[in-house]
């Protein structure tokens, strides 16, 4: 075994004996009956499902792959999840006005001010999922794009407007 398999040996087990990392959830409930588990300390990490359990128990396999995805990214990769407990900290449902409308509130910690390196991460994370979102519809045909899959709220057109909104929102 050569010196970085024994280095990666001894991390992983090193990992294992570390305490758990605290991650905070915000759970948000749809009008569709959907579930969001929000891992608020990583912007754009979260999962679905059909109830809060769901949510929450898809969490932590989104969790691994939002760290790979970072890692992907750069080579100085900030999320490091080893053994990790989730803990529930909001919860809001969204409310459906009329047929137009959607209300959706923030979770309190989205008033928390960030650091430097907070917005540092999450500008990337935007520029990065922006890049991956571009390259992976650039050549899907005009049919795809209308399709509407069963289950589904919008079609793939209706999702990247959904997501042109709410950048020209907040980032503007």
């Amino acid at each position: 075994m050569d010196a970085d398999h024994l280095f990666g040996a001894f991390t992983a087990i090193l990992r294992t004996k570390m305490n758990p990392l605290h991650v905070r959830v915000g759970l948000e409930r749809s009008s569709d009956s959907r579930s969001l588990a929000w891992a608020l300390d990583f912007p754009g990490a979260f999962s679905f499902g059909n109830s809060d359990t769901e949510a929450l128990e898809r969490l932590p396999e989104s969790l691994m792959i939002y760290e790979h995805w970072v890692g992907q990214h750069t080579d100085l990769n900030w999320v490091k999840l080893a053994k990790f407990d989730l803990q529930v900290e909001e919860k809001f449902d969204t409310l459906l006005t009329d047929e137009s409308t959607t209300l959706t509130a923030f979770f309190q910690d989205d008033r928390r001010p960030l650091d430097t390196l907070e917005i540092e991460q999450a500008l990337l994370i935007h520029a990065w999922q922006r890049q991956d979102l571009l390259e992976t519809v650039k050549n899907l045909t005009p049919d795809l794009m209308t399709r509407m899959l069963p289950g589904q709220r919008w079609n793939i057109n209706g999702i990247l407007n959904h997501i042109g909104r709410a950048e020209t929102r907040c980032l503007a």
